[in-house]
C-alpha cells in the first residue's frame, strides 16, 4: 500500500499543478457527458414521469454501462490500481445500512424503483450514484481531469440558466412546461422551480472558483459571464429556498477566503470583488424589474408562514411514522405508502392536504422515517466525511491553487444541505450529494492507492468479462423493461382518456404489464379498461355474448384483486376498487358488499381522509341505511369541517327523512364556518340546489348569504 506524496504548492511545477496537456480518457469523457446531459433530460410526452423518472432510468443505464466498461478494462490489466479514501469506506457503510432497511421494507416495489415522479430515494437511484461515486474516485485522479469534470457541472447549469432566463421573459421555444399553473416560474427540466434553483445554487460556488483562479483572459471573461448568467438564473427560479441558501453559502465562502487568503497569494481580491459586484447587480436587476415578481411575493411574511406551516405538520407526522419503526424505518421511498396511516386531522387544513406526501420535505427527517436510526446514522456519517478533505488541508503551510475547488465543492455541498432542511433530493441534486465528496477528496490529494496483481489466465479473464457483461446486460434489460412499461402505461391512459380508444389502450397496457407485472397501478387501470369493455358488451345477446360478459367480468375482478394484493397500503387503490364494484353492482347486486368492504378498507388505511368516509356513506345510502350514512358523513365532517360535498349529502338525507330540525342545525353549523375562504366555496351552488329542489327557499337564501 502506498500513499501519494504531498508536494508543497511552492515546489510544484506548472505541470504538476495543472496537467493541461493530458487528454481525458474515453471513460472520463463518458462520465463528463453524463454530467452535462442527465440534468437536461426531459420527456414531456410521458405524463406520469415527465422529468424525474426518465432521469432515474437514464442514470442507471448510463452508470451500469460505465461500470461494465471500467471493470472489463481492468480485467485485462496485469496490475490494477485501486484508489480509496475515507469517503469510500463511508459509502460502503451507508449503502449496507440502506439495503438493510430495504430488506425489511413494507413495500418492495416502490423501494426498488421509486414512486411517481420522485424516485430519488429508491434503491435503484441511490445504488446508481453510489457506484458512480466509486468509479469517479478511480478514474478522476489528477487535477486536470477533475477540473474538466467540475467544468461540466458549470456548463450544464449555464445552459439551464440561459433557458430559465428565457422562460422568465416569456420565451419558451421548446414548450417544456410541466405544470400549466406554474408557468410563471422558470422550471427548466427540473419539473419544479425549487429543483432548478437548487441545481444552480450547488454549482455556483464552482463557477466562482473557476472565475477567481482562471489564468487566461478569454477564460476569465467566459467564467465571469457564466457566473452572471447563473446568478440571474437562480433569481428567476422564483423559489425562495435556493436563493436564501445561496446567499448563506456565498457569505461563508467569502469569509473562508478572507481567513485563508494568505495561503492563496495567487488569487486576486479584485476578481473576488467583481464576483460579489455581479451578485449585487443581478439582485438589483431582478428586484427593480417592473411588473409581477414571484420571489418578492414569496418573501412576504404571510407567504413564508403559510408555505412552511404545512411542513411542520408533515415533519411531526414523519416523526410519528419513525416511532413505529425506530431502527430500520419503513423502507426507502415508502414514505408516501405509510404517511396516510398516521396522518393527523391537522394535516387536512394544510397545503396540498388531499395529495399523497411522498417526501417529508426535510431530507434528514425523511431519512429518519424511511431508514430508521441505523440509516440516518450512516447518512450523517457520510455528510461528516465530506468535511474531512477541507479540514485536512486547512493546516497545511501552503496551498495548491486547486484547493480552492475543494472549498467550492464544500460550499455547494453545504448549500445542498441547507435546502434539505425544507426540501428533498431530486435526481440531479442526488448526483451532487455523491459526486461532490468523491471529487473533493481527489482535489485535496489525500487518497491512498493499492496495487493488485491480476494473475488470472487468459481464459479466466474472458470468463470474468462474460460474467460482467451478462450482469450489466441483465440490469440494462430490467431497467429498459420498467422504462418502456412506464411509457406504454402512460400512452395507454392517453389513448383511453384523450381519444376513447379502448382497444389500443388495452393493447398498450397489456404490453406494459408484460414488461413490468409488479406495478399495482397498472392492474388498477386494467380493471377500469375491462369494465369499459363489459359495459360495451351489455347490449349483446346470445350464449356467446353471455360467455364473453362472464369472462370480462372475471377479468375486472381479477385485475382489481391483483391490484390491492400488490399494494394494500394505498387507500386510493381501495377507493378505486370500491367505486368500480359499486358500478358493477348495477349488473351484479352482490358486488355492493364488495364495494362496501373496499371503502371500509380505504378508511382503515387512511382514516383521516374525509372522502373515504363519504364513499362508505354513499354505499350505505344505496343500501337504504341512512342512519349509518349519516354517521359516516358526520365523521367526514369531523376530520374536515368545511367539506361542502359531505354537508350537501347530509342535507339531502335530512330532506329525504323529513328531519327539518336537523336541516336548521346544519345551516347554523355551516354559518359558523368562514366558508368564503374555504377551497370548497365553489361547491356551494350544489348545496343551494339541494335546498331549492326540496322547495326550501329560506335555507337556499341562507347559503347564498354566506357567500356574500
Amino acid at each position: 500500500m502506498s500513499k501519494k506524496p504531498y508536494i508543497k504548492a511552492a515546489d510544484r511545477t506548472p505541470k504538476q499543478s495543472i496537467i493541461n496537456d493530458e487528454p481525458l480518457s474515453p471513460l472520463q469523457w463518458i462520465v463528463c457527458l453524463f454530467v452535462i446531459i442527465m440534468p437536461l433530460l426531459f420527456c414531456k410526452w410521458n405524463d406520469q414521469s415527465p422529468f424525474e423518472m426518465i432521469k432515474a432510468y437514464f442514470s442507471t443505464a448510463a452508470i451500469t454501462t460505465v461500470a461494465a466498461i471500467y471493470l472489463i478494462t481492468n480485467i485485462f490489466k496485469n496490475q490494477v490500481v485501486i484508489r480509496y479514501n475515507k469517503w469510500v469506506w463511508g459509502l460502503l457503510i451507508y449503502i449496507c445500512a440502506y439495503l438493510l432497511s430495504f430488506a425489511f421494507a413494507g413495500h418492495y416495489y416502490s423501494s426498488l424503483w421509486g414512486v411517481l415522479n420522485l424516485p430519488a430515494g429508491s434503491v435503484m437511484t441511490v445504488s446508481t450514484f453510489v457506484v458512480m461515486s466509486f468509479i469517479a474516485v478511480q478514474i478522476f485522479s489528477h487535477e486536470h481531469s477533475l477540473r474538466k469534470l467540475a467544468a461540466c457541472f458549470v456548463i450544464c447549469t449555464f445552459i439551464m440558466s440561459l433557458y430559465g432566463i428565457l422562460q422568465h421573459f416569456g420565451g419558451d421555444p421548446i414548450k417544456w412546461w410541466v405544470y400549466s399553473a406554474m408557468e410563471w416560474r422558470a422550471l427548466s427540466t427540473m419539473g419544479q422551480s425549487v429543483g432548478y434553483g437548487t441545481v444552480v445554487g450547488c454549482v455556483l460556488p464552482l463557477c466562482f472558483a473557476f472565475f477567481i483562479t482562471s489564468q487566461k483572459r478569454k477564460s476569465t471573461i467566459w467564467w465571469m459571464f457564466a457566473f452572471a448568467v447563473m446568478n440571474l438564473g437562480i433569481l428567476y427560479s422564483g423559489s425562495r429556498l435556493p436563493i436564501l441558501g445561496f446567499f448563506a453559502t456565498m457569505i461563508i465562502f467569502l469569509g473562508f477566503l478572507a481567513i485563508f487568503k494568505h495561503k492563496l497569494p495567487q488569487i486576486s481580491w479584485k476578481r473576488i470583488g467583481v464576483a460579489y459586484v455581479i451578485i449585487i447587480l443581478a439582485n438589483v436587476a431582478y428586484f427593480a424589474e417592473p411588473g409581477y415578481n414571484s420571489l418578492k411575493q414569496k418573501l412576504e411574511p404571510q407567504e413564508i408562514k403559510s408555505g412552511y406551516a404545512t411542513r411542520f405538520i408533515v415533519w411531526g407526522t414523519a416523526i410519528e411514522m419513525w416511532k413505529k419503526n425506530p431502527w430500520l424505518g419503513v423502507g426507502p421511498e415508502n414514505f408516501g405508502e405509510e404517511f396516510n396511516h398516521v396522518q393527523s386531522i391537522e394535516q387536512n387544513y394544510g397545503e396540498s392536504w388531499n395529495l399523497i406526501w411522498h417526501k417529508a420535505h426535510n431530507e434528514f427527517i425523511h431519512y429518519l422515517a424511511t431508514t430508521g436510526l441505523i440509516g440516518i446514522s450512516a447518512y450523517f456519517w457520510l455528510i461528516i466525511l465530506m468535511f474531512v478533505p477541507v479540514f485536512s488541508i486547512l493546516f497545511r503551510k501552503e496551498w495548491n491553487t486547486d484547493y480552492i475547488f475543494a472549498v467550492a465543492l464544500l460550499g455547494g455541498f453545504g448549500f445542498l444541505l441547507v435546502t434539505h432542511l425544507t426540501a428533498f433530493s431530486f435526481i440531479p441534486t442526488l448526483m451532487f450529494f455523491y459526486l461532490f465528496p468523491a471529487m473533493n477528496f481527489s482535489f485535496a490529494d489525500i487518497e491512498k492507492t493499492k496495487t493488485v496483481e491480476n494473475n488470472l489466465p487468459k481464459a479466466g479473464r474472458w470468463a470474468a468479462t462474460a460474467v460482467v457483461a451478462m450482469l450489466a446486460g441483465f440490469v440494462l434489460y430490467k431497467v429498459n423493461n420498467v422504462w418502456q412499461a412506464d411509457i406504454n402505461y402512460n400512452d395507454s391512459r392517453r389513448q383511453l382518456v384523450s381519444y376513447g380508444n379502448f382497444d389500443k389502450a388495452s393493447e398498450l397496457l397489456e404490453t406494459a404489464i408484460a414488461q413490468n407485472p409488479g406495478n399495482a397501478e397498472y392492474w388498477c387501470f386494467r380493471a377500469d379498461i375491462y369494465y369499459n369493455f363489459l359495459v360495451r358488451s351489455v347490449r349483446e345477446t346470445g350464449m356467446q355474448a353471455e360467455t364473453k360478459k362472464r369472462k370480462l367480468f372475471d377479468e375486472v375482478v381479477r385485475s382489481s384483486d391483483t391490484c390491492v394484493q400488490m399494494d394494500g397500503r394505498k387507500s386510493d387503490l381501495w377507493r378505486a376498487r370500491g367505486t368500480l364494484f359499486m358500478s358493477l353492482s348495477q349488473m351484479v347486486p352482490q358486488m355492493m358488499e364488495g364495494s362496501l368492504a373496499a371503502f371500509k378498507k380505504a378508511v382503515e388505511v387512511y382514516p383521516n381522509n374525509p372522502y373515504n368516509h363519504m364513499s362508505v356513506a354513499a354505499v350505505y345510502r344505496r343500501k337504504g341505511r341512512n342512519d349509518l350514512a349519516i354517521a359516516e358523513l358526520k365523521e367526514a365532517i369531523r376530520v374536515r369541517r368545511d367539506i361542502i360535498p359531505a354537508w350537501t349529502e347530509l342535507l339531502s338525507i335530512y330532506y329525504q327523512d323529513k328531519r327539518y330540525k336537523d336541516v336548521q342545525d346544519l345551516v347554523n353549523s355551516i354559518r359558523a364556518l368562514n366558508i368564503k375562504t374555504s377551497e370548497f366555496a365553489p361547491q356551494m351552488p350544489g348545496i343551494i340546489k339541494v335546498a331549492r329542489d326540496n322547495n326550501d327557499s329560506q335555507t337556499a337564501q341562507a347559503f347564498e348569504q354566506m357567500l356574500k
